[in-house]
């Protein structure tokens, strides 16, 4: 008896329940359904906007990659004559300054923007030494379209670009840029700031030993670069024609390159290993103009 009379019960609930639906739709469908509709949409902007930044990343990395690709040719050209060499620097030093345009307006993450300013610091720093190229007096397509100043204050603006990103920037950023800052220093006879910048490397507990030990190194090379030069003669006959001297001169920018590789989307990746090459391109060549 008591069993018939609790589904009795439970039977006029669900009717009761059911008659009642309509106007519960009535009165509150529209809140119900709003409700439904803001949670879809928050689903959606958070997916979305995870997605996206994934892509970001990616497409970050693959900016990255083809920058240093791209700088890599620099450093090594391969052109049979002038005109081959101008279009090669045009094209390589094009592709790194879209590659790391592109990079620094999609993501903030500081190690990236800091690898990517100092790229941005070397293909500037490889056009201002460039050696002038054949016929280049009378052809103005043979010609680096900026000047050597220019080019030394854009690669200086790229450096000093990651001293300010912050405690997060990757450590090895921060040393290509203060020794490359510096080479800059020197190649414009600035010793004082060249000095700067070693001594910058040498104060920071985070610097490894080895780089200590270079910096210390180019600050005794300071004392000898700061000596004036007497000229002594006529130089001697030259060995190899102007192309020959381009194309086999050691262009590289100062750099500490890390003995590590990024993937690259449909590229090898040709970072170098470690490497210093301590003294600006350019030093020997000013020193050698000074006269007492």
């Amino acid at each position: 008896m008591k069993s018939e009379r609790r589904h009795e019960l439970k039977t006029n609930s669900l009717a009761k329940a059911a008659s009642d639906f309509p106007a519960f739709l009535q009165q509150h469908g529209s809140r119900f359904l709003l409700t439904i509709v803001l949670g879809l949409l928050v689903y959606i902007l958070a997916y979305r906007w995870f997605s996206g930044r994934s892509e970001k990343v990616t497409r970050a990395g693959n900016d990255l990659s083809t920058a240093l690709y791209a700088l890599d040719h620099l450093r090594n050209p391969q052109a049979s004559s002038p005109a081959g060499l101008a279009n090669w620097r045009k094209e390589f030093a094009g592709e790194v300054e879209a590659a790391v345009s592109d990079l620094l307006s999609i993501t903030k993450d500081p190690q990236m923007q800091a690898e990517a300013l100092v790229a941005r610091g070397d293909v500037n720093w490889l056009l201002a030494n460039y050696p002038p190229l054949p016929g280049s007096a009378t052809n103005e397509a043979l010609r680096v379209d900026r000047s050597t100043e220019d080019l030394l204050a854009a690669a200086e603006s790229a450096y000093t670009k990651v001293l300010h990103l912050g405690k997060n920037t990757d450590l090895l950023a921060t040393l290509n840029a203060r020794f490359n800052l510096a080479c800059i220093a020197e190649n414009r006879r600035q010793w004082d700031k060249a000095r700067e910048q070693y001594q910058q490397v040498l104060d920071s507990s985070a610097t490894p030993a080895e780089f200590k030990k270079l910096a210390q190194s180019r600050l005794e090379a300071l004392k000898e670069l700061q000596k004036p030069v007497y000229l002594a003669g006529p130089a001697k006959p030259a060995t190899q024609n102007a192309l020959g001297s381009a194309m086999d001169l050691d262009l590289s920018p100062r750099s500490l390159e890390p003995a590590t590789t990024r993937p690259s989307a449909g590229r090898p990746s040709t970072r170098p290993s470690a490497s210093v090459s301590a003294a600006p391109t350019t030093s020997a060549t000013s020193r050698s103009s000074v006269t007492k």
